[in-house]
C-alpha cells in the first residue's frame, strides 16, 4: 500500500473552507432540525419493481437480421428469464447500459445553482452548509459525479430518524467495538486510536483526510475492521424511517425498540429482516429449484438483496458462504463505518482503501495493459478458500468459491454429484441471432473457457481429532499454487468473486484492460457510478449464467462456428472499465466523497 507517496498536487490541495467529513455526519444528527425523507426510501414494493425500465431485452438490433421478437420474462430478484427463439438479451442489456452511462454523465449539474436544485429534488432537504465551497473543490479536482451521492444518503438516512438518546447510545456502542479503529480530529490534526490503529488501511484512511483535516471541527469516528458490516437494517425499519421523516419527526424510543427486536416475526435466520419470507417464493421442491435456469441479471443491486432475490437463499446446494451459518443479525442503524456490507447493511460505507492503487502505481507495478489481440481468451481467477468457516456441520462443497473451483475444473462431477458432466448452453445462431440450447460436455467448456483454481492449502477450515474438514478439502481438490497480482493480466476475462466480504480486487481488475465478471452480494461504495454491462458484467451467486455469458462473448465451442462470438463487445466493456478506474476512481474522487460538507 503506497498511499503516503501519492504526490499529486490535486491531492495535496487544501480545502479553503470549513467542511465536515460525511463519515462523521451522525455526530451532528442530534443537533440539527428534522428533515424530509430521501428519494431512495420509497415503499419497498416500488423499489422492487422494474427499477431499470429502460432495459428492454427485446430492443435487439445489430448487423444481423432481427429474429422474431419473443419477450423475455422479468423474474424475482432483478433477473431476466430467457425465452428461446428470441434475441440474446445481453445485446439489449449492453446497449442500454451505454445509454444509462451517457445519461448519467450528461445530467450532472454544471453550475452551483443547478447542483443545489438537484440536491433538493433528490434528497428533499437543503444542501448542507458549505456546499458551495465543496462544489468548487469538486470542480477543481475534476470530479464528474456532482449529483451522485445516493449511497451516502442510503447509509445516513436511518440515523436521522433515530431519537437523540438512541443515536448517542449507538455512538457509545461504536466507541467500545473491539475490532475497530477510530480517527480523532483535534485542532486540525488527525490521530488514530483503537485496537486496529496500527493497520495499514487505518493509516491509509487517515491519509485520505490529510488534504482537508485542518478545516475539520473536532470529532471522532469509528471504523469497523471486519470484512462485513456489523448489522442489517430490516425492511420494516426502512419503511418506518421513511414514514417518520415524511412527517418531519423522529422515531420514538418505543418504536425503535420494537423495530429492532428479533421477535418481530418468527424467522430466526437472516430473513428475520425481510417483510416476506423469501424462502417461500419457490413452491417446488429442491430438485426443481436446483435445475439450471437460463437467466441474467438485469438489476445488479436488486439481485444482491436476499429479501428480493430468492435465488440467493433458496438453494443450500448453491449457497453464498455469508449465509452458511444462518442467524438473525442485529437489525439496527449503526454509526460504524465499514468498507463492505450487504445491500441491506445498517452501517456507513466508506471508500474501501484495501487493495487500491492509483493508475500511476498500477503502471509502475504491472506496466501498460496488454493489447487486446495479444491476450489469452479465457476467464482467469485465483483465490483462497475464504468466504465461509468450514467445519463438519455443513458440506464444504457448496460454498461459493469452492463451487466455482469445482465447476471450472475436471472431475467436478465426481466431487459434487450436483455438477453434471454435461452443460445445457445458451447459444446464439450466427445467421438469425435467435438463441437456443445445445448440450456440451463440461470438460469441453472448461478447456475452452476456464483458467480457474483455488490456491492451496485450504484456509478457514477445521482440523481436529473429530473434524477432518481441512484434510478432506486438501485431498479432494486440485489446488493451484500461489501467484502474484500480475497473474491473469494477460487474459481477456477476469473473475471477481466475493471472499468473506467484498473481494477488494475490483478496482485493480478494472484497471487491467480485461473484461471483469463480478459475482457479489456486497455493493461497493461507488456502485451507483459503475454501470453493469458497461463497466463490468455481473454474475449470479449460483453461477447459472457463467457458461452462457462466456459463450456469448467467446462463442460456443463449435468447429462449424454456428454460434456467434462478440469479442468486439467484450473489448469495449474492458476499455470502459479501464477508463473508469483511471478517470473516475482516483484518489481525488475518494476525497470528494469523504469531504462533502454537512451543517454543524
Amino acid at each position: 500500500m503506497l498511499f503516503l507517496t501519492h504526490g499529486s498536487l490535486l491531492r495535496r490541495k487544501r480545502l479553503a473552507f470549513r467542511t465536515v467529513v460525511i463519515l462523521s455526519f451522525f455526530l451532528f444528527c442530534s443537533f440539527r432540525g428534522f428533515i424530509s425523507p430521501t428519494a431512495w426510501n420509497q415503499a419497498l414494493d416500488s423499489a422492487y419493481s422494474n427499477s431499470d425500465a429502460q432495459v428492454d431485452p427485446n430492443n435487439y438490433s445489430n448487423e444481423k437480421p432481427a429474429p422474431k421478437q419473443l419477450e423475455h420474462k422479468i423474474v424475482d430478484g432483478g433477473r431476466l428469464n430467457v425465452t428461446m427463439g428470441g434475441p440474446h438479451p445481453l445485446h439489449a442489456l449492453i446497449a442500454n447500459a451505454e445509454v444509462k452511462w451517457n445519461n448519467m454523465l450528461e445530467r450532472q449539474s454544471t453550475t452551483l445553482e443547478a447542483a443545489v436544485e438537484e440536491y433538493q429534488r433528490r434528497y428533499h432537504r437543503r444542501p448542507p452548509v458549505g456546499f458551495d465551497k465543496w462544489y468548487q473543490f469538486a470542480r477543481d479536482v475534476g470530479f464528474k459525479f456532482i449529483d451522485e451521492f445516493d449511497q451516502i444518503d442510503r447509509d445516513i438516512t436511518p440515523l436521522l430518524a433515530l431519537p437523540h438518546n438512541a443515536l448517542l447510545s449507538r455512538i457509545t456502542d461504536a466507541s467500545v467495538e473491539e475490532h475497530a479503529y477510530n480517527i480523532k480530529i483535534k485542532d486540525g490534526k488527525a490521530s488514530l486510536g483503537g485496537k486496529l490503529a496500527d493497520w495499514q488501511v487505518a493509516q491509509d484512511f487517515q491519509d485520505l483526510l490529510w488534504s482537508f483535516v485542518e478545516d475539520l471541527p473536532d470529532m471522532k469516528f469509528y471504523v469497523f475492521g471486519h470484512d462485513m458490516g456489523p448489522a442489517i437494517l430490516a425492511e420494516d425499519m426502512r419503511l418506518a424511517v421513511d414514514a417518520a421523516l415524511e412527517r418531519n419527526q423522529r422515531l420514538s424510543e418505543a418504536q425503535v425498540t420494537t423495530l429492532e427486536s428479533l421477535e418481530r416475526n418468527p424467522r430466526r435466520g437472516v430473513t428475520n429482516a425481510c417483510l416476506q419470507d423469501p424462502t417461500t417464493f419457490y413452491t417446488s421442491a429442491l430438485p426443481e429449484r436446483n435445475r439450471h435456469a437460463h437467466t441474467f441479471i438485469r438489476d445488479h443491486r436488486l439481485s444482491m438483496s436476499f429479501c428480493a432475490n430468492p435465488a440467493i437463499l433458496n438453494n443450500p446446494l448453491k449457497r453464498h458462504g455469508y449465509f452458511s451459518h444462518d442467524f438473525a443479525h442485529p437489525r439496527i442503524a449503526s454509526p460504524l463505518f465499514v468498507q463492505s456490507q450487504l445491500s441491506a447493511g445498517g452501517a456507513i460505507l466508506h471508500p474501501a482503501l484495501q487493495g487500491y492503487t492509483t493508475s500511476e502505481e498500477y503502471t509502475q507495478m504491472f506496466g501498460e495493459p496488454l493489447a487486446w489481440a495479444k491476450r489469452t481468451e479465457k476467464a482467469f481467477w485465483r483465490g483462497r478458500s475464504t468466504g465461509e468457516a468450514f467445519d463438519g456441520e455443513l458440506d464444504w462443497r457448496y460454498s461459493h468459491r469452492v463451487r466455482l473451483h469445482i465447476l471450472a475444473n475436471q472431475d467436478g462431477d465426481h466431487i459434487d454429484p450436483n455438477v453434471t458432466p454435461d452443460v445445457e448452453l445458451l447459444v446464439e445462431n450466427a445467421k438469425t441471432g435467435a438463441v437456443h440450447l445445445e448440450t456440451y460436455p463440461r470438460k469441453v467448456l472448461n478447456e475452452r473457457y476456464m483458467d480457474v483454481k483455488m490456491i492451496g492449502p485450504p484456509v478457514q477450515c477445521v482440523q481436529s481429532d473429530t473434524d477432518h474438514t481441512c484434510e478432506q478439502m486438501a485431498k479432494a481438490l486440485d489446488w493451484g499454487t500461489v501467484v502474484g497480482h500480475e497473474a491473469g493480466l494477460d487474459h481477456k476475462y477476469l473473475l471477481d468473486v466475493d471472499g468473506n466480504g467484498w473481494s477488494s480486487r475490483f478496482q485493480r481488475l478494472l484497471s487491467s484492460g480485461a473484461l471483469v465478471f463480478k459475482m457479489t452480494i456486497f455493493p461497493e461504495w461507488n456502485s451507483d457510478w459503475l454501470i453493469p454491462y458497461y463497466h463490468y458484467v455481473p454474475l449470479q451467486t449460483d453461477y447459472s449464467d457463467l457458461y452462457d455469458t462466456l459463450a456469448f462473448f467467446m462463442g460456443a465451442p463449435d468447429s462449424d462456428q454456428t454460434a456467434s462470438a462478440h469479442d468486439d463487445l467484450a473489448q469495449k466493456i474492458a476499455a470502459h472499465a479501464r477508463e473508469f478506474s483511471v478517470r473516475y476512481w482516483r484518489w481525488q474522487d475518494m476525497q470528494v466523497y469523504a469531504s462533502i460538507s454537512t451543517p454543524a
